[in-house]
């Protein structure tokens, strides 16, 4: 049966061949001669193919060089759907030449004439307004030929699709959809376009953008990687990327700031810490930490010198006390230590000259209102009355409780008498009215006290 099919097959009667073959392939055991026999029939197929391709038979041809299943086969067969592609072409059937397209692209990815078909499918793809399948197609030449004619001959027709990309990019970027802005972006930028140039400045717009986002968000890594990936596809965004970075960490620092007139140096320094994420060894943060770090010890010294003072305070060692609390005060001016040196201040005077302090306290309040209203009450006195008005004077007396005492001035005339007391707290230098009348030499408005 091999040699019959042999036989035939020498002497060009492949229909023959074949049928003679395929008995002998089912029945044998022989691998070797089977083998053979495989190789023949598949020329005979594909010899029978060329008869069909020469007569321009393409579907005919196209199941020979199938049945064929060989390499130059194939080389002949995308031949044919290209040939039958034309056709379709002729007849305007659109469907029918995408159809001849595919098969070669996807079965027969060796053809030399895939770069053409891609072009013409770009061509087609962008009359039917199918700009995905355009830039697939052009991904493809791209990747696959770059150096190709066809490649070149795509470009003007991508770059007639890229304004429409373009706008769909930015009304994602309008709705705030990045990522998908982004993949479309990149996507493209890998072209060549006359567009690339605003592509990658798009590209770089949208990550500005998201580092803006992660900045509100306070991921600041995220934020810093956002800005370098801006700088990356559009270099002249540095300057801007730069301003905004020393911004972004000038807040940190008016942060810190805030905590340091809090008399919190410890977390001014985290704010400050929070600028190297931004920008390492950041100046401005390197200085101001170290200025911070000079309070914290300040703080402590300061902390030292106000427990000395309040031990002395303790052993009513007034001056000692005074002493320490305005060093303290120095290096840390807080209003609990500046009160304390009002008080000690106080103390002191009220130790050495207790009666003098309280008469001076009266004296000096509000610049002296109290000794000019009532000499003025005392020189109206004298006129009316003359010789027969007599004056205490000032008169101070110990009150009841430790630093508390009373000053006195009494006016006595033949008709009417005049008696100003108050009780004067040496310690916190407060004076309390005792009548009325000592009240209004104070100036103090009733409606406004109410």
């Amino acid at each position: 049966m091999f040699k019959l099919a042999h036989e035939y097959y020498l002497r060009d009667k492949y229909v023959i061949a074949i049928e003679y073959y395929d008995r002998f392939i089912t029945r044998t055991d022989n691998g070797a001669l089977a083998t053979v026999a495989e190789l023949e029939r598949s020329e005979s197929y594909y010899q029978l193919g060329l008869k069909m391709y020469a007569k321009k038979k393409w579907e005919i041809a196209i199941r020979f060089f199938y049945l064929a299943n060989s390499q130059k086969a194939d080389e002949k067969m995308d031949n044919c759907y290209f040939e039958l592609a034309k056709i379709a072409m002729k007849n305007n059937n659109i469907r029918e030449v995408l159809k001849n397209y595919d098969y070669i692209v996807s079965n027969l990815p060796t053809s030399e004439l895939i770069p053409e078909i891609l072009y013409n499918r770009i061509k087609i793809s962008v009359d039917l307004d199918d700009k995905a399948q355009a830039f697939h197609d052009y991904a493809i030449l791209w990747e696959k030929y770059p150096q190709n004619d066809y490649t070149n001959k795509a470009k003007p027709f991508i770059d007639m699709l890229m304004p429409y990309y373009i706008e769909e990019v930015l009304a994602l970027k309008d709705k705030g959809e990045y990522r998908k802005a982004l993949k479309i972006l990149k996507d493209v930028s890998r072209y060549p376009t006359s567009y690339k140039t605003m592509i990658l400045q798009e590209i770089g717009e949208i990550y500005i953008l998201m580092a803006e986002i992660e900045n509100s968000k306070q991921n600041y890594q995220k934020t810093l990687e956002y800005f370098r990936e801006a700088v990356k596809y559009n270099p002249d965004k540095k300057s801007f990327t730069e301003k905004r970075l020393r911004e972004i960490c000038d807040g940190f620092i008016k942060e810190g700031d805030k905590f340091i007139k809090q008399k919190l140096p410890d977390k001014a320094i985290e704010k400050y810490k929070m600028t190297f994420v931004l920008m390492p060894d950041y100046e401005k943060a390197v200085k101001k930490i170290e200025e911070a770090n000079k309070l914290k010890e300040n703080y402590k010294k300061a902390e030292e010198l106000k427990q000395k003072a309040l031990s002395f305070e303790k052993k009513k060692k007034y001056a000692e006390a005074l002493k320490y609390y305005r060093e303290s005060y120095k290096l840390m001016d807080i209003p609990e230590i500046k009160q304390k040196i009002f008080v000690m201040n106080n103390l002191v005077q009220a130790k050495k000259a207790p009666l003098e302090f309280a008469k001076s306290i009266i004296l000096d309040y509000k610049n002296g209102i109290i000794p000019q209203k009532i000499y003025d009450i005392e020189d109206q006195m004298i006129k009316l009355y003359g010789e027969n008005v007599r004056s205490s004077g000032w008169k101070v007396l110990y009150s009841y409780g430790e630093f508390k005492y009373e000053v006195r001035y009494d006016i006595i005339t033949p008709k009417e008498n005049y008696y100003f007391i108050w009780r004067v707290d040496l310690r916190e230098k407060q004076i309390f009215p005792l009548n009325k009348l000592s009240e209004k030499m104070m100036g103090i408005n009733k409606e406004k006290k109410k």
